[in-house]
């Protein structure tokens, strides 16, 4: 069965249909756009509409990502959450957050100023090595 979904991404202000179906599993599912109901600033020299989903969902999942490869390989900065069904999860320490923004050329900008020292370095070398120059690290 085919679903539309309305999506703001945290990420811009763009506002954007699109649809899925529901019957599809989780490796087969696909996102196909339906249509741009608003185009933020930020995406406004984008005209071509499936390009721009394209972009606006490569940058959400950048930003996300980066917060899983911090959280699966950085021991020093997370702890064990157990949800309400008993599974346990890594979730950043008490104290700690991950703040992160978009330059006006959409380079991802990740704050771990309030990291310990120790760990900045090994984040550094491991979103570089992820994602190159696309993201800057302020310490």
């Amino acid at each position: 069965m085919k679903k539309i979904t309305r999506w703001r991404p945290d990420t811009c202000d763009c506002e954007i249909d699109y649809s899925w179906d529901t019957d599809d599993t989780k490796n087969e599912m696909t996102f196909t756009l339906e249509k741009f109901l608003k185009v933020c600033s930020a995406h406004s020299a984008e005209k071509d509409y499936n390009k721009l989903f394209e972009i606006v969902n490569d940058e959400n999942k950048r930003k996300n990502f980066a917060l899983k490869i911090i959280l699966d390989n950085v021991d020093l900065v997370t702890e064990n959450y157990t949800n309400l069904d008993g599974t346990t999860a890594k979730i950043l320490k008490k104290g700690l957050s991950y703040k992160w923004s978009f330059d006006s050329e959409r380079k991802l900008l990740i704050d771990i100023s309030n990291f310990p020292a120790k760990s900045k370095t090994e984040i550094v070398d491991l979103l570089s090595r992820e994602y190159g120059a696309s993201v800057h690290v302020i310490m």
